[in-house]
């Protein structure tokens, strides 16, 4: 198991606190974006690096399964990264049907099955350009935006 800044996944006082977070959430007292945004301002990843080590890089497979489109984003592991996948995909109107996570040290290999809004596989060549594109443009903004707040914290 990979050393988290939180602590153990099975910590007692950890979970407390999700679950204080979560009924907040629920009960419209917090704001998610703002609990995500709290997080990474508190917490510094790998700050040894002023730069990812390996490429961003979002690909989108149409061939290995029959029912969903698969989307796979290799990043370099961050605070919120896979807040942001999910919000991004969920902002082009894609539902997530299964998820594969995968961290190695600092590299995130994540991959999503994926359909529309229709429950379909996307089969439309101009809308998996956009969705990668934009899936793309999103993490990259995002991953900018943790290298330069990264740089700044180590001043």
């Amino acid at each position: 198991m990979n050393d988290i800044p939180e602590g153990p996944v099975d910590d007692p006082a950890r979970w407390e606190h999700f679950k204080e977070d979560f009924a907040r959430v629920i009960r419209g007292d917090a704001d998610v974006d703002q609990l995500v945004a709290a997080r990474r301002a508190t917490r510094r990843s790998f700050p040894a690096l002023s730069r990812p080590r390996f490429p961003l890089k979002v690909e989108i497979d149409n061939a290995a399964s029959d029912s969903a489109t698969i989307v796979e984003v290799y990043a370099h592991d961050r605070p919120g990264l896979l807040y942001d996948i999910t919000r991004g995909l969920s902002s082009l109107g894609l539902n997530i049907i299964v998820t594969k996570i995968t961290t190695e040290i600092d590299q995130a290999a994540d991959i999503f099955y994926v359909k529309d809004e229709q429950g379909s596989k996307i089969i439309d060549f101009e809308r998996l350009e956009h969705i990668k594109d934009s899936l793309y443009n999103h993490l990259a903004a995002m991953e900018e935006e943790h290298f330069t707040s990264q740089k700044e914290m180590a001043v």
